[in-house]
């Protein structure tokens, strides 16, 4: 919701100005299917919709008409349909879009944590209990994220975090786009914006997800390190005040869809590992194209004695491994090259980048830190 006149603080309108030029054409329109297929959860989404096939349908009935910029009440008592007594009815534009959200929010996570795991099959396998998530939402609007100038609308933090740039997972920014249409050059500055924060305060991003609600419409977008997709999940309200029961049904699978990415832990969902726990060193996931590593955190880190340091590189997969680059070097007797002591590919290819790891003779300070010292 947050808007900010260039004229009021330049640099930062040019700083959106200059992000949106970086990312506007690279531009990936994907089903919410495909892009779950991309990040490796799709056979997961499917199970877990097998498991629920009825869940949130009552919320859905109770959702709330959004049409000209003013949230109603629905009603349609043959199919059942009646809205809730929502604190955004009545109110206007992004302001009502916002409330809705937080207060459906809210309802999920009660209706959740009132929920009894499905009962066993025929065939005797264990009841399935609905995921709860791992994120608490809270809203920035008016007060920026701490350590940082960004207000959105609504930011999911990690658990047990500090509520900081470090501990976003998710952001969620609402707009009155119409469905469909392409982010305007302000908004998608905005989100970007949010996005470069985010994986300054992260290194160990694998991506950055956003959620964009624009009018009724809620979509998905993943922000890589050289590209975006954005994805449909559906209508989170009714378009018309005397709605059927298709457009129920619709409600409650973009209801699944977002439950679904909210239960999803950060290490399978925007990270390379478990980014909530605060471990001794970095614990690498598992997975059939990576290498489990652990890494001591240290002030003065050592390798069989020698002092040492960890670079962790996102590389385009067409790109030769870091480990090669500085072997190619070291025959060429080109000087001041480091040692490479250990060397490694942690996920081999993911949206077109390799995740490599190499463990550095270490050769003083970094330039900043020398030129900070002058």
């Amino acid at each position: 919701m947050e808007t900010i006149p260039a004229e009021a603080d330049p640099k930062l309108q040019e700083r959106r100005d200059r992000l949106y030029d970086e990312i506007s054409d690279q531009f990936k329109d994907v089903s919410f299917e495909r892009l779950l297929d991309i990040i490796g959860e799709l056979e997961t989404f499917e199970d877990y919709c097998g498991d629920h096939p009825e869940l949130f349908a009552g919320l859905a009935r109770e959702a709330p008409c959004f049409t000209g910029g003013k949230m109603m009440k629905a009603v349609n008592n043959i199919h059942k349909i009646r809205t809730a007594n929502y604190d955004c009815l009545n109110k206007s534009n992004e302001a009502a879009a916002t409330s809705y959200f937080f207060q459906l929010h809210r309802k999920m996570e009660d209706m959740v944590d009132e929920l009894e795991p499905a009962p066993a099959s025929a065939l005797g396998e264990a009841p399935t209990a609905v995921p709860r998530s791992p994120y608490g939402l809270e809203d920035h609007q008016s007060t920026p994220i701490p350590e940082s100038e960004l207000k959105a609308d609504g930011v999911f933090f990690y658990e047990r975090s500090a509520p900081d740039m470090a501990a976003v997972h998710m952001v969620m920014e609402t707009k009155l786009a119409p469905a469909g249409s392409t982010i305007n050059k302000d908004d998608l500055g905005q989100i970007a914006d949010y996005v470069h924060a985010i994986w300054g305060a992260q290194p160990t991003r694998t991506f950055v997800p956003v959620l964009f609600a624009h009018g009724a419409e809620l979509d998905l977008l993943v922000f890589t390190r050289d590209k975006w997709y954005r994805a449909s999940l559906g209508p989170l309200s009714y378009r018309r005040q005397d709605p059927r029961e298709r457009d129920a049904k619709a409600i409650r699978e973009t209801m699944v869809r977002l439950w679904f990415i909210l239960t999803l832990p950060p290490d399978r969902f925007g990270h390379f590992c478990d980014a909530t726990k605060q471990p001794n060193g970095l614990l690498f996931t598992r997975e059939e194209d990576s290498v489990m590593a652990t890494v001591e955190v240290s002030s003065s880190p050592r390798y069989k004695g020698k002092k040492a340091v960890l670079k962790l590189a996102w590389v385009p997969v067409d790109r030769l491994p870091e480990g090669a680059v500085y072997e190619f070097l070291k025959s060429k007797n080109v000087g001041g090259i480091p040692e490479v002591f250990d060397s490694g590919i942690l996920r081999k290819n993911f949206l077109g980048h390799r995740l490599e790891y190499l463990v550095l003779e270490h050769c003083g300070d970094p330039l900043d830190v020398y030129f900070h010292k002058l």
